[in-house]
């Protein structure tokens, strides 16, 4: 599994959430090969709020301003709690301009 939580070093500052779910069942029912094993479901729904586990939302630096208000608009609608924790990436230009 180790390969699946792989981060590149010019990511390690990123503190992000990992969620792995792995299907014992239908993973071994795979081993024999047997092709009318069925396909897992699409979507498998956790009992948790993002609310809870979201500290900072953060737009990448090369983002410009119509992909940044796409992303505050979908914020709101998805969840109004979590759009005061949305903020440029201090690399940002808009965020830090430079000084020349």
């Amino acid at each position: 599994m180790a390969p699946l939580f792989h981060k590149r070093l010019g990511f390690r500052a990123d503190q992000e959430l990992r969620l792995l779910k792995f299907d014992e069942e239908h993973y071994t029912a795979l081993i024999p090969k047997d092709a009318s094993v069925p396909q897992p479901d699409e979507y498998i729904y956790l009992p948790w709020a993002l609310r809870d586990v979201i500290n900072k939302i953060i737009i990448s630096p090369y983002a410009d301003e119509d992909y940044e208000q796409r992303v505050r608009d979908a914020i709101q609608k998805a969840d109004p709690t979590l759009a005061d924790r949305m903020a440029l990436s201090e690399l940002h230009e808009r965020q830090n301009p430079p000084h020349f």
